[in-house]
């Protein structure tokens, strides 16, 4: 009876009600999916959403924090209460790219591929030796400094395709970006960074419940 005070469950009894004409309407800007963002940020002003799936499978609404930490229960609240709605799929958090190492990223006048890429992973320990942190070094061609602007904000965008919105923020630790000058012979191509990141983290997952378990 009260759900329109809530704004989320507000949210998709909308959305159930335009789902058809939402789906019958092209991705991209248009009055359909302009109101899909109002409708968002009624939940949270800093909510955003993105649309994917193919063809000939359910269209795919990413509700996403925009990379912002501290909202992310609001987007797991959120898709939570989502009802199953045909011809949808609702995804919380911007998902990982499946084909993360074989594009190249263009960001303002810088274009990197993969093969401009190397990474070493870092594993740190607080003082208790029970927590860990997963650092990733980013020795990226054309970079000429540590933590060059240009080339941050391009690694996250990097990142964020690699790894998914969620692990980004969750699982990795502090990140630097080098120049490739300053690669170490271990540092490994960009391809095998997702395999290497989640062998890395549940490794260091059991080590600190093995050094819980001991403590």
């Amino acid at each position: 009876m009260f759900d329109f005070l809530d704004p989320k469950k507000s949210f998709w009894k909308w959305f159930e009600s335009n789902s058809q004409s939402l789906l019958r309407a092209p991705i991209g800007p248009g009055p359909e999916f302009h109101e899909l963002g109002r409708r968002l940020r009624k939940v949270h002003p800093e909510l955003v959403f993105e649309m994917g799936g193919a063809p000939d499978q359910p269209r795919q609404l990413v509700i996403s924090a925009g990379g912002d930490r501290s909202i992310f229960h609001v987007v797991e609240e959120l898709v939570d209460l989502a009802p199953k709605v045909p011809g949808w799929q609702i995804i919380r958090f911007k998902p990982r790219e499946p084909n993360f190492a074989r594009h190249s990223i263009r960001m303002n006048e810088l274009t990197v591929g993969p093969e401009n890429i190397r990474f070493v992973l870092l594993a740190g320990w607080d003082k208790s030796g029970r927590q860990f942190q997963l650092a990733v070094d980013l020795f990226i061609d054309g970079c000429t400094h540590e933590g060059q602007q240009e080339f941050v904000g391009l690694a996250f965008v990097l990142l964020d395709g690699a790894l998914g919105e969620y692990d980004v923020e969750m699982k990795m630790g502090r990140m630097r970006v080098r120049p490739s000058t300053e690669a170490p012979p271990h540092a490994d191509r960009w391809e095998n960074f997702v395999k290497s990141f989640d062998e890395a983290f549940e490794k260091l997952t059991a080590e600190a419940a093995r050094r819980a378990s001991n403590a």
